[in-house]
């Protein structure tokens, strides 16, 4: 089955059916990135004619006044928001395009972003303190990842919690969170099961049934409990990087680190994927301070 298309980036030259429709046009995207597909990628909406995405060896073409790649990830997210689209890729020679806008690190910059704090909330919910590690044959290339993002991949060689994961790489937790969201939405990501008994260990009894109690040790009030924290108040913190009793002073000093470091006024020069994801993270950041500031 032959497709000639052409576009304002390239043209293609020929192309045969290599994949069928898919539900996800992001992790598509991730998937050509990986393998360094060339070819189109065909968008079908519910309506209206099919747009044409050329790819290159993993990257998407460009014009060459789009030089920073705001025009081709601006695309790529619409088309990924689109809703009931469908999408197929025809492999084939494709001619043109003077820059090219790699699909891989676009789909993780775009998945990471979608991890806001509720998503956070049920994210960190799930797998709790359950061992992470990375799935055989499913981790991602070390080429399409920064430093930071290598020494997760390392790190979890061997089955990691969270908090172990975000300590080993030298990464903020909430950082480590973004990554470990990322590797299960493409499938590179296996959690061990829980180590911690969900039933509360059960005192030894006498065999008519009463409990033992020694007559020296009268039983007295119960102790009083601290009410249980929150779950989103637990993410909250986790994103501040503090421990669950931290105080009010804590909580303003490290909400204003990481503001100040976060703040994207603080990279002028960062391309505009990364100028949004750093918007993303000041988002989380402040609502996280103002779920731990409202008591």
């Amino acid at each position: 089955m032959g497709v000639e298309s052409s576009s304002s980036a390239g043209r293609v030259r020929r192309s045969d059916v290599a994949r069928g429709a898919r539900d996800s046009f992001v992790l598509l995207a991730y998937e050509l990135g990986t393998t360094r597909a060339t070819g189109v990628l065909t968008v079908e909406p519910p309506s209206g004619p099919p747009e044409l995405v050329l790819v290159r060896s993993g990257a998407t073409l460009t014009s060459e006044l789009d030089a920073l790649g705001r025009q081709a990830g601006a695309r790529l997210a619409r088309l990924d928001a689109m809703k009931g689209a469908r999408f197929a890729f025809h492999t084939g020679g494709v001619d043109g395009g003077e820059r090219l806008f790699p699909l891989a690190r676009w789909a993780r910059q775009h998945i990471e972003r979608q991890l806001d704090l509720t998503a956070s909330e049920l994210l960190v919910r799930e797998i709790g303190a359950r061992p992470l590690a990375l799935r055989e044959g499913n981790v991602p290339e070390l080429m399409h990842l920064e430093s930071a993002e290598r020494r997760m991949v390392a790190a979890l060689a061997r089955g990691r919690t969270l908090s172990e994961l975000a300590a080993i790489a030298r990464v903020p937790r909430y950082r480590a969170l973004s990554f470990v969201h990322f590797l299960r939405a493409v499938g590179a990501l296996s959690l061990a099961p829980s180590m911690v008994s969900a039933e509360p260990p059960v005192r030894p009894a006498l065999a008519s049934g009463v409990r033992a109690v020694d007559p020296a040790r009268r039983p007295g009030p119960a102790p009083t409990r601290s009410a249980p924290v929150r779950r989103s108040r637990v993410v909250a913190f986790q994103v501040l990087g503090l421990p669950v009793d931290a105080d009010a002073t804590r909580v303003r000093k490290a909400f204003r680190s990481l503001a100040h470091a976060w703040h994207p006024d603080r990279h002028p020069g960062v391309g505009e994927v990364r100028r949004r994801q750093l918007e993303q993270r000041l988002a989380t950041l402040n609502a996280a301070y103002a779920e731990l500031m409202a008591g």
